[in-house]
């Protein structure tokens, strides 16, 4: 899955989808490229649902994450976003 939503990819980054590949050819708008698997030690149920039922709750504002993961997840893509 692909999406240029930074609040989409740091949701999956807190949810353990792991971010593979960052397309910086438009600087304005990133897109951020996701494996469809999850990475294990995820938050349960939550987790194993799909991409695009995280991309719905978090339409709906109904998406639970634990704040320090969210708050990593958004340092990290931060950091990426930001080096060369």
């Amino acid at each position: 899955m692909e999406t240029t939503s930074i609040d989409l990819a740091t949701s999956l980054m807190a949810l353990k989808y792991e971010l593979v590949k960052v397309d910086k050819t438009d600087p304005r708008r990133m897109k951020f490229h996701f494996e469809p698997q999850i990475k294990t030690g995820g938050l349960g149920d939550l987790a194993l649902a799909g991409m695009e039922d995280v991309k719905l709750q978090l339409a709906n504002k109904t998406l639970v994450l634990n704040a320090q993961d969210a708050f990593d997840a958004l340092r990290r893509l931060k950091s990426i976003i930001h080096s060369s």
